[in-house]
């Protein structure tokens, strides 16, 4: 299938579980702080193109509101956090330091190459922006920018509902599991429909 997940959790990751399908999304096991993450789609052909730099996370301008992770990818003026580092489990979702996140990056850049935007499905909100609406006091505006963005396929998830197309109440089942909500996708939309696979 030619398709793509950006999201700013782990919901890809439980998409691609549930479709059974490649891994073709540059995101995994990551979380992009919610204001990098508008910034990062309202120009994304231009921050996908910087090449992706790796710092501690002593260096992130999170570090005070989020979870401590070992290591922070920056392109330009994103941070993406990357987690599952050093643990076992499936080698192409976890990484084992620097160089395993640089390779693994790179290799899925080349693969989202391919596909054509018409079928990229675009994610915001969900488990990860419960800590986000304590940390952030504008995310109201962040989900508007969201859904103000001209991208083909978009959603979001909240943990109330606001009146955008595309967005949809979490489940209580999945408050605290991002990951299970893209494995279960289909009890909010019919993502095969939305993406024409």
């Amino acid at each position: 299938m030619d398709f793509s997940v950006i999201s700013d959790n782990c919901f890809g990751v439980g998409v691609y579980r549930y479709l059974k399908s490649a891994y073709t999304s540059l995101f995994c096991h990551t979380i992009i702080p919610g204001p990098d993450y508008i910034r990062l789609l309202k120009d994304f052909d231009r921050y996908i193109n910087i090449e992706l730099d790796l710092v501690s996370f002593s260096e992130s301008a999170y570090k005070d509101t989020h979870p401590k992770t070992s290591i922070i990818g920056i392109l330009g003026d994103v941070e993406i956090h990357f987690h599952h580092i050093g643990e076992s489990g499936c080698k192409d979702f976890y990484y084992h330091g620097y160089e395993d996140i640089k390779e693994k990056y790179n290799r899925r850049l080349d693969r989202f190459g391919r596909v054509a935007r018409k079928n990229v499905l675009f994610k915001f909100g969900g488990v990860d922006n419960l800590e986000e609406t304590i940390a952030y006091d504008n995310f109201d505006l962040l989900l508007r920018d969201f859904h103000s963005l001209e991208l083909s396929n978009k959603v979001s998830f909240t943990v109330v509902k606001y009146p955008y197309k595309g967005n949809y109440l979490i489940k209580k089942k999945h408050l605290l599991n991002c990951f299970s909500m893209g494995c279960e996708v289909s009890e909010y939309f019919d993502i095969r429909r939305s993406l024409e696979l």
